[in-house]
């Protein structure tokens, strides 16, 4: 490997900013997750960038990257572009406070959770 491929590998490696910009599953959270907990490790607590695209997807995986980021001694600064559907507006709102941003043309969207027709009854019947 050349001298200067080395360079930049190693720039990219200590880079603090992270991507989602798929769908929210136990492969993208892992991918995730794991860098934020290893960036976490920096006795600088240097600020940790998400920018955010994704179209959701599984509440379990989002919640735990939600729990992870919020465990992080780290500002992470969350930036959402795009699409921010579903599970991606809470791992938005995870963000530092002050830190959370939303481009100008972003797209979001989010709905009532539900298990079933039954469930969805009946959180529209009680006005929400």
């Amino acid at each position: 490997m050349t001298k200067k491929r080395k360079n930049k590998k190693s720039r990219r490696d200590k880079s603090r900013i992270l991507h989602l910009f798929k769908e929210i599953n136990s492969d993208s959270v892992e991918k995730i997750i794991t860098k934020l907990l290893e960036l976490d490790r920096d006795r600088k607590r240097r600020l940790i960038t998400i920018y955010i695209n994704s179209p959701g997807g599984f509440t379990g995986d989002g919640w735990a990257l939600v729990d992870v980021m919020e465990k992080c001694r780290c500002p992470i600064k969350t930036i959402g572009i795009g699409e921010i559907c579903s599970m991606a507006l809470p791992i938005l709102l995870a963000g530092t406070q002050g830190r959370r941003y939303i481009s100008k043309r972003a797209f979001i969207m989010i709905h009532p959770v539900f298990v079933g027709a039954k469930d969805y009854v009946s959180f529209a019947k009680s006005g929400y």
